[in-house]
C-alpha cells in the first residue's frame, strides 16, 4: 500500500505505515476477504488480455491481486509494485513458496508516483484500494497512463461504503460518551465517482473511455471463531482510528464490539451464505479505464 502524505484515514500515518510495513502476514485475516473478494472479482474487467500478458499489480500490499490474476491467467508475468518493504518481503516469500509464482512474479519496493517502468510496459493495471493513498492522486494516475499499452485496461478501486465506519461511532457512543465521533474528509471523497473519474481523467485517460462498477462484498467472519473475529476487528478499528483515539480508548474497542454484538447485531452486522457467517457490509467503487 502505497503511502501518503494525507492519509486515507486522518491521524492514522504513524500505525498503518507501522503496520504496513511489519503487517503483511496478517493484512488479509484483518481484511475478513474484502480485498480478495473484490480482487477476484476485477480480473475479469482487464480481458481480452494476451497469454503471456505482462500485469501490472500497484500498490500492491501482499500480493492479494497478483494472486487473483495468476488464478485467472496463470501463462501472465505480474510485477508487483508497493513502497512498504515489508509487503514485498512478503511477496518475494510467496514467489519462492506458492505454486506457479517462480518466473511468473517480480516485486520491487517502488513509489506508485515514480514508477521505474518504461512507456507503455503493462498490458493491464490493477490498484486495488491504494490510489486514495498516494502522495499526490494526479501523479499516481499518470503513472498509470503511461505505464499502460494503449488500447488496455487499468482497473482503479476505491470505496463507495465502508461498514465499518458506522460501527466505529457506534462503539464510540457506547465506550466513550461525550467524544466526538471518528470523522474522515477523505473517506467521505473517495467514496464518489466523480472524485475517482476525475483523478484517472487527470492522468490522461479520456472520459469516455472510463465505466464505473460497483461490487458488494464484506469483511467476514464465523461465528465459531467469535472471540478471534473480535479481537482481530477491534484491532484494525484501533490503527484505522490512528491517532484520534488514545490507546486506553482503543483498549475498549472490543468491548463495545461485543456490546453490538450482542444488542445491535441486525443493524451492524449481516449474514452470510453459511450457516454461522456474518460479515461487515463493504461496497467497492471500481474504475475500469482503457488507455
Amino acid at each position: 500500500m502505497t503511502a501518503p502524505d494525507s492519509h486515507f484515514i486522518s491521524n492514522a500515518s504513524s500505525s498503518l505505515h507501522a503496520y504496513f510495513d511489519t503487517g503483511a502476514a496478517t493484512y488479509e485475516i484483518r481484511a475478513g476477504g474484502a480485498t480478495r473478494a473484490i480482487a477476484e472479482a476485477i480480473v475479469p474487467f482487464l480481458d481480452p488480455l494476451p497469454k503471456d500478458a505482462r500485469i501490472h499489480d500497484n500498490a500492491s500490499g501482499p500480493g492479494i491481486a497478483c494472486a487473483a490474476i495468476l488464478a485467472a491467467h496463470p501463462s501472465a508475468h505480474v510485477s508487483c509494485t508497493d513502497n512498504a518493504s515489508g509487503m514485498i518481503a512478503f511477496i518475494d516469500s510467496r514467489i519462492a513458496s506458492c505454486v506457479g509464482w517462480a518466473g511468473h512474479v517480480d516485486a520491487a519496493v517502488m513509489d506508485s508516483c515514480a514508477l521505474d517502468f518504461p512507456d507503455g510496459t503493462f498490458d493491464a493495471s490493477v490498484t486495488n484500494f491504494g490510489i486514495f493513498m498516494f502522495g499526490s492522486r494526479e501523479q499516481g494516475a499518470r503513472e498509470i497512463y503511461r505505464t499502460l499499452k494503449t488500447g488496455r485496461k487499468a482497473v482503479v478501486t476505491s470505496w463507495r461504503f465502508v461498514g465499518w465506519l458506522p460501527i466505529l461511532r457506534a462503539v464510540q457512543a457506547v465506550m466513550m460518551p461525550g467524544k466526538k465521533r471518528f470523522e474522515s474528509a477523505l473517506i467521505e471523497e473517495w467514496r464518489r465517482e466523480d472524485v475517482l473519474v476525475g483523478c484517472l481523467c487527470g492522468g490522461g485517460f479520456s472520459r469516455e473511455d472510463v465505466v464505473i462498477k460497483e461490487i458488494e462484498t464484506a469483511i467476514w467472519g464465523e461465528e465459531t471463531r467469535l472471540d478471534e473475529w473480535m479481537g482481530n476487528f477491534a484491532a484494525t478499528l484501533g490503527l484505522l482510528a490512528g491517532e484520534s483515539m488514545t490507546e486506553g480508548e482503543k483498549g475498549l474497542l472490543e468491548g463495545g464490539l461485543r456490546a453490538l454484538w450482542e444488542g445491535r447485531r441486525e443493524q451492524f452486522f449481516i449474514k452470510g451464505d453459511t450457516e454461522g457467517s456474518f460479515g461487515v457490509r463493504m461496497v467497492a467503487l471500481i474504475a475500469v479505464a482503457k488507455r
